[in-house]
């Protein structure tokens, strides 16, 4: 790994900020894209390291990865010649491929993400809407990626962590707290827009 550190100004107090970035360079006028790029509230002081890692295979938490999620993972594996793979309890239908595959695990709670946890390396990137599962790709230096888009990072993800727990609290003392929405069409395409972004970087690594 190689790292190299800025430090972004402005009048606001807040520090202590770090964003994982796959490119190895950087420019003065970088800063406000990568924020923007992280979801990060622009303009107050941070420090962002930048991490050349790139990513070498792509994990699919394929149980509940909606199917369209899924066709846009399949096109962007044969694009790019990436390595995919979905790990589910069922059976899965893939398309033949020689970048993509898929292992069928034994039913079980957390079966899946276990085998996902044990067999991802630092840097790779997992689609998972587990939170639980994107803490622990993170903690081992991957990425997780939300099928509706949005990017787990080392600064969200204990917000995160504490919306669930705080969730689970209140549907565990009988309030209806209902699901998440179905997802849409600008969740579609903010997938594939920041997927293609975190895959067209690597291409430069």
């Amino acid at each position: 790994q190689i790292t190299e550190k800025i430090q972004l100004i402005s009048d606001s107090p807040h520090t202590g900020n770090t964003v994982y970035v796959q490119t190895h360079f950087i420019l003065d006028k970088a800063a406000r894209m990568i924020c923007e790029f992280f979801g990060l509230r622009s303009w107050f002081a941070t420090t962002i390291t930048l991490v050349i890692m790139p990513i070498h295979t792509i994990w699919v938490d394929a149980d509940a990865c909606p199917g369209v999620i899924k066709d846009i993972l399949y096109r962007a594996s044969e694009r790019l010649g990436m390595p995919l793979i979905l790990v589910a309890n069922q059976p899965l239908q893939t398309p033949p491929s020689r970048n993509i595959r898929s292992v069928q695990v034994s039913a079980g709670f957390d079966v899946a993400d276990n085998y996902i946890v044990q067999h991802a390396q630092a840097g790779d990137l997992v689609i998972t809407a587990d939170i639980p599962l994107a803490d622990e790709i993170i903690s081992k230096g991957g990425l997780a990626l939300n099928p509706r888009g949005e990017l787990y990072t080392k600064e969200n993800i204990r917000q995160r962590l504490n919306m669930r727990d705080f969730m689970d609290t209140l549907r565990g003392s009988g309030i209806n707290t209902g699901g998440p929405p179905p997802l849409n069409q600008a969740d579609r395409q903010q997938f594939a827009n920041h997927l293609d972004r975190l895959l067209q970087q690597n291409k430069k690594e």
